[in-house]
């Protein structure tokens, strides 16, 4: 029985990195996860994992119908299934246009007591890359039987969500990477509804290459989200000292100690925050807060609302993603600052006879504490979660937590960068709602 195609819509989406981007593809040649890279050594994001993040978006399951396409398996009817109406391209990074620039992370984990467990690296691509994502959609003749719209709604959402960051791409989403800017849309509309030479039209526009021409921007793609599954958090902040938050390496011509920095415009270094060091920090500020409210069973709501994962043996672990998303933060208007001094002796801390310690690190600055709370069907489960954050964003305030490294000697101390802390978050949620909440588990529910 056919199915004829009624609409064709071709879109091109300009992307930029927000923050850096952790995709690995298995290799481990440079580090233990190394970014991906197609046959020919081209940096990309497969069509595959951009699918995946949207239709989780939309909540839609394999064996349901949908935008997204079905297939499942059933007694009465056998094997049934449909093909998705979206088609998502591969994203292929502008490495020799762009400011793009492979680089590598180091990773820790650590024990309840700051202790390193373990430790790692990977690569990233750094904040700044820039892609062109490719999204064509088909609206077919009994597409309207299953409730489709013949029309962009399905993309306009998904792109906003994603410029948003609603949508987060890779690894370490939730600390830091994935975080996707849409700079510009463009759009082509081939209806066949009518017209029999739109066939003709649509091979040749397949063959001309020529989607991204100023005739076919797309200037109303954005769209308020019905319903956004996150509630946004940011705090301007001001660095009022030092911040040391250590990048090693190996060359002898280079510091001891080099505060982490990404290449900006001009390939100047830009220092970063990065997603894992506010989280570290903000959990044991966290975790501080509720000894002295003392609340019940505190390592139990940490890990509900930070995340955990547990190693069971024999390669299985369990785990629970994180209900507080950290965007890495960049520290503008700071100023390097290179330190020699005498290299002291850990075991004994005593100077080590004839050596020197160089230390570059970062003074003053600015930037912005960017986080995501994710929504429940219940408030009790989210609302006590912000009023616990916003104590801790009173504690950065006043300059009694510190982040990074060295923070006993006065660094990665900030101060907010506005008088008063008001309507930090996107929503009409009042602090007293949510403090109520968090009082009311002194008692348990």
């Amino acid at each position: 029985m056919t199915n004829k195609i009624m609409s064709r819509y071709y879109i091109a989406a300009e992307l930029t990195l927000a923050s850096p981007l952790s995709l690995s593809g298995g290799i481990e040649e440079n580090t233990d996860s190394d970014v991906m890279r197609d046959g020919e050594r081209r940096l990309f994001v497969p069509g595959s994992s951009i699918a995946g993040a949207f239709r989780r978006y939309m909540g839609q399951k394999k064996d349901e119908e949908g935008v997204f396409g079905y297939s499942k398996n059933s007694k009465e009817n056998g094997e049934e299934g449909c093909m998705s109406s979206l088609f998502i391209s591969d994203v292929y990074f502008d490495e020799e246009n762009s400011r793009n620039i492979v680089s590598e992370r180091d990773g820790v984990k650590l024990t309840e007591q700051k202790t390193v467990d373990n430790k790692f690296d990977y690569e990233i691509i750094e904040t700044g890359a820039s892609a062109i994502l490719h999204i064509e959609k088909v609206y077919r003749e009994k597409d309207a039987e299953k409730g489709l719209p013949d029309d962009l709604s399905v993309v306009q959402c998904l792109l906003s969500a994603l410029n948003k960051g609603e949508i987060r791409l890779g690894a370490r989403k939730n600390r830091g990477c994935g975080w996707i800017k849409v700079n510009k849309v463009y759009k082509h509309v081939f209806s066949m509804k009518e017209k029999a030479n739109e066939y003709k039209q649509w091979v040749d526009f397949c063959l001309s290459g020529n989607e991204c021409d100023e005739k076919s921007v797309w200037e109303d793609w954005e769209r308020g989200l019905k319903q956004e599954k996150y509630v946004h958090i940011e705090i301007p902040l001001r660095l009022t000292g030092g911040i040391s938050i250590r990048k090693y390496s190996t060359k002898p011509e280079e510091a001891d100690f080099e505060h982490l920095t990404i290449h900006g415009q001009g390939k100047e270094e830009v220092p970063v925050i990065p997603g894992t060091s506010w989280n570290g920090a903000i959990r044991d500020c966290a975790r501080n807060i509720l000894h002295e409210l003392k609340i019940p069973a505190i390592n139990e709501k940490l890990r509900q609302w930070f995340g955990f994962v547990d190693t069971l043996g024999k390669g299985e672990s369990k785990g629970q993603q994180s209900m507080v998303v950290f965007k890495e933060s960049q520290l503008r208007g700071a100023i390097p600052m290179k330190s020699t001094r005498n290299k002291i002796n850990r075991f004994d801390a005593s100077t080590v006879d004839g050596a020197l310690y160089t230390e570059r690190a970062y003074f003053g600055g600015r930037t912005i504490l960017t986080m995501l709370v994710q929504k429940t069907d219940n408030v009790r489960e989210y609302y006590p979660l912000i009023a616990l954050l916003s104590l801790v964003i009173e504690e950065i305030k006043e300059g009694y937590l510190a982040v990074g490294g060295q923070t006993a000697v006065g660094r990665g101390i900030f101060e907010a960068d506005i008088e008063k802390l008001e309507n930090i978050w996107n929503e009409e949620i009042t602090e007293k709602e949510c403090m109520r909440e968090l009082a009311a588990l002194r008692k348990g529910y």
